[in-house]
């Protein structure tokens, strides 16, 4: 359809041609208007056809004193940035103006920087909640002011999104994990949301969290939750002694308070009270029982991420940082804490990307407190063990990923494809005394992966040292989470 009303205009505008007047007409052939990627390639066609024009080009040159003249008629004049006197947010199209006013109010009284207005409208945009978000400079009563039309997206404001995994070792072995979660949003003007997940497969699991921003800037944030996860647990991968699985669940609720400096930064407190229990499937009951405790935790995190994407990201890093400390004044049976790191950062050049990343887990205390153990195992978290099957008191990886995007980045109907391979060396024990190098163990992977409209896709084969291999293929990031179980 562009291209027929393209033509159309063309051919008007051909027919006003005259005498004083040249038309130049280069050989693209089959290149059309959507083939971004051969841009270099038309550029050169386009030389060609003007270099056969030389002479009737000439005609149109003049001398280098009257060309110095048209240059000064035409330079543009000084340009003064306005300061920003108001913030005005049309609410026509969105039921949280508030949040977007709030993301914006710092502008004011500075003079106009639309790279940081611009910076600020990608931020709010980035949430997920808007189609679009439009702003520009206004006049009123000799005032100078921005004005933003957000839209929230017409297909919200619930959003229900889909995520699956699966590993396989072709040795009898595999799991997958399907995951739905639904989040309501524009609950409130200043941007309450409610998320439900639901998990099935190797971790069953239910979620719910309400969320809501306060305050004059909206920086501080509440939140109230409950969760429920259940997982199998193989004993062998703990430590030699006789293979056993067990059936580990827990159930908490918990409240947590938010304060975000910076967009890129936030510290929080939280509070959680619950359970866990170990029940014994497979194995010996008079040697090994079941397991029932009562939980409560307080603790801090710091966060900071600067990612650009969560798929496959090319520049920014992410951070997170979490004491927690489980009190028997709380309810705990045997007090204990647990220190959680992780650390991303990605880099790229041209078409090659690079994904480094450190995470480590350290529990101490009442050794019983099974939710201060750590994962690991999957793509990219320590390659070549199936999906979560290494859980631990003490977890540590390092990993180093590459990806090359292998469809032209700049052609409008190609799905981004990438293929890459990552790095690895992580270990997992049972004590801190029992931290050593030589505990460590290397892994890696291959993959190809596909920046889909379902989200980042994975189709996978990690080998670890140990003769440990799987294939995996994953729906989802390869940037994790470190929030324990």
């Amino acid at each position: 359809m562009a291209s027929v009303l393209m033509q159309r205009e063309i051919q008007a505008q051909l027919a006003t041609l005259g005498a004083q007047d040249l038309l130049v007409t280069p050989a693209l052939g089959d290149m059309g208007s959507q083939d971004f990627n051969r841009s270099p390639q038309a550029v050169g066609v386009g030389e060609q056809a003007a270099q056969a024009e030389v002479d009737g080009i000439r005609r149109y040159q003049v001398d280098p004193a009257r060309y110095a003249a048209f240059e000064r008629q035409h330079r543009p004049p000084t340009y003064e940035a306005p300061i920003v006197a108001f913030v005005d947010v049309l609410r026509d199209g969105t039921r949280t103006g508030r949040y977007v006013e709030q993301r914006l109010q710092p502008q004011v009284g500075r003079p106009l920087a639309p790279d940081d207005v611009e910076q600020q409208v990608a931020t709010a945009y980035g949430e997920g909640r808007y189609q679009q978000v439009q702003w520009r400079l206004e006049e009123r009563d000799g005032r100078q002011g921005l004005v933003l039309a957000p839209q929230d997206k017409r297909w919200g404001p619930d959003f229900l999104h889909f995520a699956l995994r699966l590993s396989d070792d072709f040795d009898g072995s595999s799991n997958y994990q399907l995951i739905s979660e639904l989040t309501r949003t524009g609950l409130s003007d200043q941007g309450a949301e409610l998320k439900l997940r639901v998990g099935l497969g190797e971790v069953e699991e239910a979620f719910a969290e309400y969320y809501r921003p306060f305050g004059r800037s909206g920086r501080h944030a509440l939140s109230t939750y409950a969760k429920y996860r259940a997982t199998d647990l193989d004993l062998a991968l703990m430590r030699g002694g006789a293979l056993a699985e067990f059936r580990y669940s827990q159930w908490l609720g918990g409240v947590r308070w938010a304060y975000s400096p910076h967009p890129d930064w936030e510290l929080a407190g939280f509070l959680e009270r619950g359970r866990e229990r170990l029940r014994l499937d497979v194995g010996n009951p008079s040697e090994l029982g079941n397991y029932r405790a009562d939980m409560g935790s307080v603790g801090w995190q710091l966060r900071h991420d600067s990612i650009d994407s969560s798929a496959f990201p090319s520049r920014g890093q992410r951070l997170s940082l979490t004491r927690q400390h489980y009190l028997d004044t709380l309810g705990t049976a045997d007090s204990a804490a647990v220190t959680r790191l992780q650390w991303d950062g990605a880099w790229s050049h041209g078409r090659n990307r690079w994904l480094g990343g450190v995470r480590a887990s350290s529990a101490h205390g009442g050794d019983d407190v099974l939710a201060t153990y750590g994962f690991l195992g999957g793509l990219g978290n320590l390659s070549g063990y199936p999906e979560e099957a290494i859980f631990a008191p003490q977890t540590a990886l390092a990993r180093v990923v590459y990806y090359r995007r292998v469809a032209h980045a700049d052609s409008l109907l190609t799905i981004p494809l990438y293929v890459g391979g990552s790095m690895e060396w992580g270990g997992f024990w049972q004590t801190r005394d029992a931290v050593n190098i030589d505990g460590m163990q290397t892994a890696g992977s291959l993959f190809i992966g596909a920046d889909t409209f379902l989200g980042p896709v994975f189709l996978g084969y990690g080998r670890a040292q140990g003769g440990h291999d799987s294939f995996y293929l994953t729906f989802g990031s390869l940037l994790r989470t470190l929030d324990g179980f």
